[in-house]
């Protein structure tokens, strides 16, 4: 797996951890963050970069340092991240 792409999922992990543990839907982060909730479910779905400003902005929400989090996505790249095992989502309509 490429860096860039491990680091994508060592924020998506984090920020989706965090986001879970205050008890937030991402269109309530976005909104207490300041950002789109389209932004918010690419960063949780590793599909954009994340702003140092959205990362201060998203900190911010979870009563956190910047740096705290940054901490904590150095420890996740460490771990090796993956992308979630289980599809997550709206399902797909069957073809009935």
């Amino acid at each position: 797996m490429e860096k860039n792409s491990s680091l994508a999922w060592a924020i998506a992990k984090i920020v989706r951890e965090e986001r879970e543990k205050k008890g937030l839907t991402q269109g309530q982060l976005a909104g207490l963050a300041g950002l789109s909730e389209t932004y918010v479910s690419f960063i949780e779905h590793a599909h954009t970069k994340l702003s140092i400003n959205a990362l201060v902005q998203i900190a911010a929400v979870f009563s956190l340092e910047a740096s705290e989090i940054m901490q904590r996505i150095e420890k996740e790249m460490k771990n090796g991240p993956q992308p979630p095992k289980k599809q997550t989502g709206r399902p797909k309509k069957s073809a009935n």
